[in-house]
């Protein structure tokens, strides 16, 4: 679960798609911590590496639910992060992600070994903000295998 949840976040800062926002790439990614918070929810800190040719830029109000097997499985979302312009630095990012309505923690762990990649989507959507311009982004019903292979792509165009 860990390992999902860090490539959908990931998938949050390859998001935009416009002029230079193309060339822009995931370096790394990296859980720093995953701590529960009460029974139905946890927080993650992720360290990001972005290298950005293009403007600066911010992802807010990133938001979205993971589906497994098209049943949802668990809502997140993301605190803003501003990406420096023409620089390659690791950023921090923080999360939250809650337990769907009707999913328990009980269910999680019964299904922890049994996980198959290709059963889990994700809806994500965010806020972008450049230069005093801002676009909403929406993208529903994405296989995180799908995300999975995109970000391996982008690390090995470096």
């Amino acid at each position: 679960m860990r390992k999902h949840f860090a490539i959908l976040l990931a998938a949050m800062l390859i998001a935009c798609g416009c002029g230079k926002f193309n060339d822009i790439r995931i370096t790394s990614a990296k859980l720093v911590s995953l701590t529960p918070s009460g029974l139905r929810a946890v927080d993650a800190v992720m360290e990001v590496g972005v290298d950005n040719p293009a403007m600066t830029f911010t992802v807010a109000y990133a938001r979205g639910t993971v589906y497994y097997a098209g049943k949802p499985l668990m809502d997140y979302s993301a605190q803003p992060v501003t990406v420096k312009r023409r620089s390659s630095e690791v950023y921090e990012v923080n999360a939250r992600g809650a337990l769907a309505g009707g999913v328990s923690v009980l269910s999680i762990l019964g299904m922890a070994g049994n996980i198959d990649i290709d059963r889990i989507t994700v809806d994500i959507s965010a806020t972008l903000k450049a230069g005093g311009r801002k676009k909403d982004i929406s993208m529903e019903n994405v296989p995180v295998a799908r995300i999975k292979e995109a970000v391996e792509q982008l690390q090995g165009r470096r």
